[in-house]
């Protein structure tokens, strides 16, 4: 019996040894054809200069006694003729690295997978009214919802999804006044920094949106503060 069970042990051992080097073999042999890919990759990118060189700016800013040199400031104008050029380059060169390697297609199918579900933000409780962001699954953009009470159904306040052709310009919730009957949002287009701030009122159970001056406000760079009553905002620009 106890010979029996040392053989048999003898054998799960040689199977888990086996399983290991050929486990080792594969990621061996993936690992080897993905740096061969990524070398010739790059001999190509070298022959066809990608990436591409970016221009070098001589933009300063001057804080105090620093100077900030900020050399590739031109490429924040995203529709100058430069610009453009430089990131269609750029994503060519992007793409000649990354198009073909093994098993892109499958992890980009896994990704989406996992990406498209239903994603939903935590709410904003003003005045006994729960403003957030929402998303379903078969959905590009976040919505802008409102529940009037705890266990009131979902409203869409703010659909982004009309706004641009190529679902580029998305909502931002930015905050909401303290009795819950404005909602200060922004709109950003094409994925920039900058966004542009909306108000909207509810009145008569009717959201009427209002567009403050078309400057752009820096996200980040901006404090948005609510007041007590659905009296205009304080923007501070920091």
């Amino acid at each position: 019996m106890q010979t029996s069970s040392s053989h048999i042990l003898d054998h799960l051992w040689g199977y888990l040894l086996l399983r290991r080097w050929t486990l080792r073999g594969t990621l061996l042999l993936v690992a080897t054809l993905i740096t061969a890919h990524l070398t010739r990759a790059q001999e190509l990118m070298e022959t066809a200069k990608c990436p591409p060189t970016a221009r070098i700016d001589s933009a300063k800013d001057t804080f105090g006694t620093a100077v900030v040199a900020d050399p590739y400031r031109w490429l924040e104008d995203q529709d100058s003729p430069e610009t453009r050029a430089w990131i269609e380059t750029e994503q060519k060169c992007t793409a000649a690295a990354l198009s073909n390697l093994p098993g892109r297609a499958q992890i980009a199918k896994r990704l989406g997978e996992l990406l498209h579900t239903d994603s939903f933000e935590a709410p904003v409780e003003r005045g006994g009214r729960y403003f957030f962001r929402k998303r379903l699954a078969d959905q590009d953009l976040m919505q802008l919802y409102i529940r009037r009470s705890l266990s009131a159904p979902d409203e869409l306040l703010i659909d982004p999804l009309p706004w641009s052709v190529d679902h580029s310009a998305s909502v931002t919730l930015e905050n909401v006044s303290r009795d819950g009957k404005f909602a200060f949002y922004g709109r950003r287009d094409g994925g920039q920094d900058e966004i542009t701030l909306r108000k909207s009122l509810c009145a008569s159970w009717k959201w009427t949106p209002r567009r403050f001056s078309p400057t752009p406000f820096p996200r980040g760079n901006t404090s948005l503060s609510s007041p007590l009553q659905t009296t205009g905002p304080s923007i501070i620009l920091l």
